[in-house]
């Protein structure tokens, strides 16, 4: 019986990763670079490029339906999963992951919880609000599917659009100790 090279496991990680590569024609490799929209994205078209990853920034919703339950959610997310592993037109099984733009909440579903913006929440100096407001946007995004999140980071803030600026921490600019230990500003400091 032959085992899939992803299954196998008496094989280390890098084989198993150097095996897929060889395997993958350059279109395939491509794919897996580029995150469509999903307000420009079908899954005819997932299913044809088998993209690494796809994603909804703000005010899109699966099949252009703004006001789209979770359930409608979840259903696109079953159809770009199975379009992405479906080897009939690209011959890749890779699975694929689906992002959103969770700045707020999960905004761009339908009765989802809406919070204010980062500089914001960092400027009201309560970590504990933070932190419930992260697990609260967190259950909201798995309860989709979704795989991974944009949100805050800590890059030196230099050079950048107003947009970026209100998301990251400048080098001028301490944050509290208690919204983000000494440690982790050194480590954002030296990016």
């Amino acid at each position: 019986m032959l085992i899939p090279v992803y299954r196998n496991a008496t094989r280390k990680l890098e084989q198993i990763l150097d095996q897929i590569l060889a395997r993958m024609t350059l279109p395939q490799k491509v794919a897996q670079m580029i995150q469509p929209e999903i307000g420009y994205l079908s899954v005819a078209q997932m299913r044809k490029y088998g993209f690494g990853s796809y994603l909804n920034g703000g005010n899109t919703a699966p099949y252009g339906k703004k006001r789209a339950s979770a359930s409608v959610w979840l259903k696109y997310a079953d159809e770009m999963y199975e379009a992405s592993v479906d080897a009939s037109q690209d011959g890749s099984r890779i699975p694929t992951i689906w992002g959103t733009d969770a700045m707020h909440g999960h905004s761009n579903v339908f009765g989802a919880t809406l919070f204010p913006h980062n500089i914001g929440l960092g400027a009201a100096h309560d970590p504990e609000l933070i932190h419930r407001i992260g697990v609260a946007t967190a259950k909201e995004v798995a309860a989709t599917r979704h795989r991974m999140e944009f949100c805050a980071d800590c890059g030196r803030g230099t050079g950048m659009t107003v947009g970026a600026a209100l998301m990251r921490v400048t080098p001028k600019i301490r944050p509290s100790s208690k919204l983000m230990p000494a440690r982790w500003w050194r480590a954002c400091r030296a990016l």
